[in-house]
C-alpha cells in the first residue's frame, strides 16, 4: 500500500495504491486526514472516491509536460489523475512500474509532425474556412445575397465576417493562422515522449 496527499489547487486530493487497486479521493478539505487515517487501519473510502481494480487497466501513461496521468481500459475508456507537481508526478509512475505485476515499462517519441498534430489540424481549419469566406464574399461584391437566417451556425458566421470585406477577413483568418503557427512551433521544439506501463 501507498498513499500520496496532494495539496495543488485542482489536484486529486488523495491518490492509493491499495489492495490491487489505484483510488482517486477528492474528500471534502474537513474529511482528508480521516480518509488517510482509514486507509492505514484497511478501510476504502465510501464516498467521493473512483476505485480502478488492476486487473482492468490496460495501460499507464504519462507525458512530461502533461499534469496528469492516463489509466487506460481501452481504447475510450480511462480516467485522469491529476497531479501537477512534476516529482510526485515522477514518484507515483515509478511506483506503478515498479509495483504492478506482469507488466512492461517501454517510451513512445514522436516526430514533430505528431508532435503537432492538433495546431497543424487547426490551420488547416482556417485556411479551408478562410478560403470559403474569401469565396463568399466576392459573391457578395458581385450582388449575391444570402439568407443569413436560414443558415447553419458556421456558415452565418462566414457569411458575416465575409460581409465585412476582404481585408478584414484576411486580418482575422491571418490572427488565427498566426495563432495555430506559433502553437506548433511551441509544441514541436522537442519531441513528444510518453512513457508506458504496458498491463499483459
Amino acid at each position: 500500500m501507498n498513499i500520496w496527499k496532494n495539496d495543488d489547487k485542482g489536484d486529486d486530493k488523495i491518490i492509493a495504491f491499495f489492495n490491487d487497486m489505484i483510488y482517486r479521493v477528492n474528500p471534502k478539505q474537513k474529511d482528508i486526514e480521516q480518509v488517510l487515517f482509514d486507509f492505514t487501519v484497511n478501510k476504502p473510502p465510501t464516498s467521493n472516491y473512483t476505485a480502478i481494480p488492476l486487473r482492468q487497466i490496460r495501460e499507464i501513461n504519462m507525458e512530461d509536460n502533461k499534469d496528469y496521468i492516463v489509466v487506460l481500459f481501452n481504447r475510450d475508456s480511462y480516467e485522469h489523475l491529476r497531479i501537477k507537481d512534476s516529482f510526485r508526478r515522477k514518484e507515483i509512475f515509478e511506483y506503478f512500474k515498479t509495483n504492478i505485476s506482469n507488466t512492461h515499462y517501454t517510451v513512445t517519441t514522436y516526430n514533430k509532425l505528431e508532435t503537432g498534430k492538433k495546431p497543424l489540424i487547426a490551420m488547416v481549419v482556417i485556411v479551408a474556412i478562410c478560403l470559403w469566406t474569401l469565396y463568399i464574399a466576392s459573391t457578395i461584391e458581385k450582388g449575391t445575397n444570402y439568407n443569413v437566417q436560414e443558415s447553419g451556425m458556421l456558415a452565418k458566421i462566414v457569411i458575416l465576417i465575409a460581409a465585412s470585406g476582404i481585408k478584414n477577413i484576411l486580418l482575422i483568418f491571418g490572427s488565427l493562422s498566426a495563432i495555430a503557427f506559433a502553437s506548433f512551433l511551441y509544441k514541436t521544439r522537442s519531441p513528444k515522449k510518453v512513457k508506458k506501463i504496458i498491463v499483459h
